[in-house]
């Protein structure tokens, strides 16, 4: 929710510039403590080897896989919780420009969510909907870095995907099939 009494970043900017380092460091400890996607992005700005990427990216993954698979003590599932799978792919995007990273959790979006569907059965419209828009972020994302990615892995993923597919519901594997040929033309393959 945007408020106008908020100031704008220009002036935000023009303000901290006279802060003296000690009062910056404070400024950023208390926005580190407001929430975990704060948390994240300052970590990936410090990081400074591999490792620590390593950790803080299966930290992530995780996540993205508690958003679909966690359950009750029952064993009732308590997800797909779409909404919050989605926010750590748009975080990674935030944290990283690395056309691998952010192709690796958009693909992961859709794996768990035909994983999802292979074990609970037909889902709701909206739910295919969400996955198949990912999908189709993905072919976009490939299109766009070819010659920067390793096409022929993710090919090989996509392939896996979308044969699981077959059968299910709302036109499902039809649309993931549609962008899967789209891509394959646009790469002349």
């Amino acid at each position: 929710m945007k408020s106008k009494s908020l100031l704008p970043w220009n002036e935000i900017k023009n303000r901290l510039q006279n802060k003296s380092n000690k009062e910056l460091l404070k400024i950023l400890s208390d926005c580190y403590k407001l929430n975990d996607e704060v948390k994240y992005h300052l970590s990936v700005i410090v990081i400074d080897n591999n490792e620590e990427l390593d950790k803080v990216l299966q930290d992530l993954r995780s996540q993205m896989s508690l958003a679909f698979w966690a359950t009750k003590k029952s064993g009732e599932p308590l997800g797909p919780k779409l909404i919050d799978a989605k926010k750590i792919v748009i975080n990674v995007k935030k944290f990283t420009n690395d056309p691998n990273i952010i192709l690796d959790f958009m693909m992961d979006y859709v794996e768990h969510g035909i994983n999802f569907t292979c074990s609970y059965g037909d889902l709701w419209e909206n739910y295919y909907m969400s996955i198949e828009n990912m999908y189709h972020s993905v072919i976009q994302m490939i299109l766009k870095n070819k010659d920067t990615i390793d096409v022929e892995k993710y090919l090989k993923r996509i392939d896996k995907m979308v044969a699981k597919t077959s059968g299910m519901g709302w036109g499902f594997h039809d649309t993931l099939t549609d962008y899967t040929d789209e891509l394959k033309d646009a790469l002349d393959l």
